[in-house]
């Protein structure tokens, strides 16, 4: 199945799963953005999340993660 997703979407995506297992830094996924700011960082991940139904999950203080897919 086919699951269409933008250009901001693909690089969050890219960058979380090829460092599956290890914290991504939130300021190395807000340089995808347009606007960088933490609450849109937020947005966008929500909306992968719900797009591809998978955890995501937010390491407090540190970053972005994706355990297992």
């Amino acid at each position: 199945q086919t699951i269409g997703l933008g250009e901001v979407q693909k690089n969050l995506f890219h960058t979380l799963i090829t460092a599956q297992n290890k914290v991504v830094d939130s300021y190395t996924l807000m340089d995808f953005l347009e606007q960088p700011t933490p609450n849109a960082l937020r947005v966008n991940l929500a909306k992968l999340k719900n797009k591809l139904g998978i955890e995501i999950k937010n390491i407090r203080g540190q970053g972005y993660m994706i355990e297992k897919i």
